[in-house]
């Protein structure tokens, strides 16, 4: 593998991040892709970074930025990081998840949250523990009510 580089995905990289999201799991119409790509490329709270490798993407990464009214700053929420299986690819996810900790604190928010499949405690060696990341003390379940989808306005 060659140097990993680390960046904000662009619309022109839909495919590449498309074949990663089918490597992982998530099918997604190449448009739809597209189209996620260029809406995360316009939001200034959401950010889609790719690692890329030999021209491939190689991780993928989605954070936004959550403004709070009751603390001092807002907080960073990871919610989508993916890389291959493999033990030799785990440096991948440590280097996404350090840019995403500079994106945050460039955002001068007070935490990182990391919405994953896996908790801490549960990561092998090297994980997710190992960067400083511990399970939630909040006992909360959030509330959720489907929208449905927005009707056209013509003007």
């Amino acid at each position: 593998m060659d140097q990993l580089q680390i960046r904000k995905a662009e619309p022109a990289d839909a495919a590449a991040v498309g074949r990663l999201l089918g490597v992982l799991g998530h099918t997604l119409p190449d448009d739809e892709t597209a189209a996620r790509l260029r809406w995360f490329s316009r939001s200034g709270a959401d950010h889609l970074l790719v690692a890329v490798s030999d021209r491939e993407a190689v991780g993928v990464l989605t954070l936004t930025v959550v403004p709070r009214l009751t603390h001092d700053g807002p907080f960073a929420r990871i919610t989508f990081l993916g890389v291959p299986e493999g033990p030799d690819l785990q440096w991948i996810e440590r280097a996404l998840l350090g840019e995403a900790e500079r994106l945050a604190r460039r955002h001068r928010c007070t935490s990182v949250e990391v919405m994953a499949d896996r908790h801490p405690e549960d990561d092998t060696e090297g994980g997710l523990a190992t960067l400083g990341y511990r399970p939630s003390t909040e006992d909360r379940v959030p509330c959720v009510k489907p929208l449905p989808p927005p009707t056209t306005v013509r003007i």
